[in-house]
């Protein structure tokens, strides 16, 4: 459910490659998602680890998840930070040089948008 007009606004479809392999590359994010990638996991001794959980096989799409500690949120029980889901790709073949794509992306995109805020 959108909560306002401006998440209409803000693009989630970021990247779209298209070669003669089976399905294109999608990069999904928003420019939240970068602003808090910077303050959670590029911050110094303090900063999360972004990791790439497993690649997920959705029929013929393969899904890679950037997940990150929230350093903001803590559990009440464990008093750990929990797990976000950052930025995703959707992609066609599980190869490594799709994950490096990926990784590549996310990097070009963190200095880009950073660099205009």
């Amino acid at each position: 459910m959108l909560h306002s007009d401006r998440a209409l606004a803000e693009p989630f479809v970021c990247y779209i490659v298209a070669t003669g392999e089976r399905v294109p590359s999608v990069t999904l994010y928003t420019e939240h998602k970068i602003h808090e990638l910077k303050a959670f996991c590029f911050n110094g001794s303090r900063g999360s680890v972004l990791s790439f959980d497993k690649t997920f096989n959705l029929g013929a799409i393969y899904v890679t998840v950037a997940v990150y500690k929230n350093l903001a949120v803590v559990r009440r029980k464990t008093s750990e930070h929990p797990l976000f889901i950052g930025p995703l790709y959707l992609h066609g073949l599980h190869m490594p040089r799709h994950i490096a794509s990926f990784s590549v992306t996310l990097h070009l995109t963190y200095r880009t948008v950073l660099s205009v805020s």
